[in-house]
C-alpha cells in the first residue's frame, strides 16, 4: 500500500491498523445526507488547490487506466464516491449504508448504498459544477458500490483521499440520478436563496463495464 501524506490542517483523523491479522472496519456517521451539506462538502473540495492539482496529474495517470479513474474521499463527516472519466469529475454522496474495510493484505472495501442519491458532475479543466441535483426538491434515483482493490491514501483539509489503484474483478458500481444544469444562488452569507433556470435535464448513469471498473453516461 502506498501513502502520500499532505498535512495541511489538524483535524481529528480515524487511525486504521492495515498490518492486523483482521480487517479493520469503519462505519461513516450519516450526516452529510442534505443536498446543501453535500454541495458545501463537494464546493470545499473542488476548490482546494492542492486538490486541483493532485486530481490534474492523476487525470493522465489513471482515466481510463489505473483504477478506472475510481477514489473515494472520506472524513468523520461525510463519504464521497467519485470517479474521472472524459475530463469530468463524478462525485455521487447521500448514502444510507457505508463502510470502509481495510484487509492485511494492503487491499480495502468501500461499500455504499443509496435509495436517493445526491450526484454532482464537475469539469476537470475549471472545476467547476455543470451539472448537479443541486435545484432538485427530492433527487430521485439509486446507487449501489463494492468497490475493491489496492490504494493510495492522501490527506487533504477536507479529509482523506483514497485513489484506487488497482480494481478486482468484484467491484462494482452502479446507480443514476437526475441532474440538471441550474446553478444554486447564494446571499452574502452563503445560505441558498435559489436557483438559476435550468436549460438541460439528464440522467447520470454509472454502469460496471465487467473489469471491476465502470463506465458513465450523461444524457
Amino acid at each position: 500500500m502506498k501513502k502520500l501524506v499532505l498535512i495541511m490542517s489538524v483535524m481529528a483523523l480515524f487511525l486504521f491498523n492495515c498490518s492486523s491479522e483482521d480487517s479493520a472496519t469503519i462505519d461513516i456517521q450519516n450526516v452529510s445526507d442534505t443536498q446543501d451539506v453535500f454541495t458545501e462538502q463537494v464546493n470545499e473540495i473542488i476548490s482546494n488547490v492542492e486538490f486541483q492539482d493532485m486530481m490534474t496529474t492523476q487525470m493522465h495517470q489513471r482515466d481510463g487506466n489505473e483504477g478506472n479513474g475510481v477514489f473515494v474521499i472520506q472524513n468523520p463527516f461525510s463519504f464521497i464516491m467519485g470517479q474521472m472519466v472524459d475530463g469530468k469529475i463524478l462525485f455521487i454522496g447521500s448514502f444510507e449504508d457505508q463502510y470502509i474495510a481495510f484487509m492485511p493484505n494492503g487491499t480495502a472495501r468501500f461499500f455504499a448504498h443509496s435509495n436517493n442519491p445526491l450526484g454532482a458532475v464537475v469539469n476537470l479543466a475549471t472545476f467547476s459544477t455543470d451539472y448537479s441535483n443541486d435545484c432538485y426538491d427530492d433527487p430521485t434515483g439509486h446507487f449501489n458500490s463494492n468497490v475493491i482493490g489496492t490504494y493510495t491514501e492522501v490527506v487533504f483539509p477536507f479529509g482523506t483521499v483514497y485513489f484506487m489503484d488497482e480494481l478486482q474483478s468484484a467491484s462494482v458500481m452502479n446507480g443514476h440520478t437526475e441532474v440538471s444544469d441550474a446553478q444554486p444562488i447564494y446571499n452574502d452569507i452563503f445560505e441558498q436563496i435559489g436557483c438559476t433556470d435550468a436549460t438541460e435535464y439528464k440522467t447520470l448513469r454509472v454502469r460496471p463495464d465487467g473489469d471491476g471498473g465502470s463506465t458513465i453516461t450523461l444524457r
